[in-house]
């Protein structure tokens, strides 16, 4: 019992430091009504085990292009970047799907309301001109690679591959863009790239 209540309270104490964070940035759609957790956060029934995502998201878009480069090492493909956590960041910032979902759903009119406001919020489901996700982070396979400096958070099921999170941090927007680092002379780029 008493581990029950401590798991509970340090459940409840982790939400709030992660709501801190996210309370008026883009991210927070407290005004549906609710926490600004709740909208993307189900703590019953989530996918991957973290809560995540209510069923209002689905489906999720396909993803039709990625990005390709005859001198990139490492080769990925449609596949990959599906099984990464790309499809949960298109649920919002793909404009058909979006579109399609508002016509039917008030909050996702709502976010589309919010996302116009934000040029190149979306995405799309085109990824050819994005930086490559769902790939595996070996720096042996792609010597232009580095360690991070930083540490970084790295995703997949062995914990080394480079997903959009590994970038973008989706509770806080204190560096802009949600990335989880400053920008500023390319430093967020040369934390993995060595040029």
């Amino acid at each position: 019992m008493y581990r029950t209540v401590l798991f509970l309270i340090m459940l409840m104490c982790l939400g709030r430091a992660a709501e801190g964070t996210l309370v008026g940035s883009p991210h927070d759609f407290s005004a549906l009504g609710g926490s600004p957790c709740g909208y993307c956060h189900t703590i019953h029934n989530g996918l991957g085990g973290t809560g995540l995502l209510t069923p209002t998201f689905g489906p999720f878009p396909a993803i039709t292009k990625i990005y390709t480069s005859v001198t990139r090492k490492i080769p990925i493909s449609i596949a990959q970047v599906s099984a990464s956590d790309a499809r949960i960041c298109l649920a919002c910032h793909d404009s058909m799907n979006v579109a399609n979902l508002a016509q039917t759903n008030a909050s996702f009119a709502y976010v589309m309301q919010k996302l116009d406001g934000n040029p190149g919020a979306y995405i799309e489901v085109d990824l050819s001109n994005d930086h490559p996700v769902g790939f595996v982070y070996d720096k042996n396979k792609d010597r232009e690679l580095k360690t991070p400096q930083t540490t970084r958070p790295i995703f997949g099921p062995s914990r080394d591959q480079m997903w959009c999170s590994t970038c973008h941090n989706v509770h806080d927007n204190s560096n802009g863009k949600f990335l989880v680092m400053s920008n500023d002379g390319s430093a967020l780029c040369f934390d993995c790239h060595i040029k």
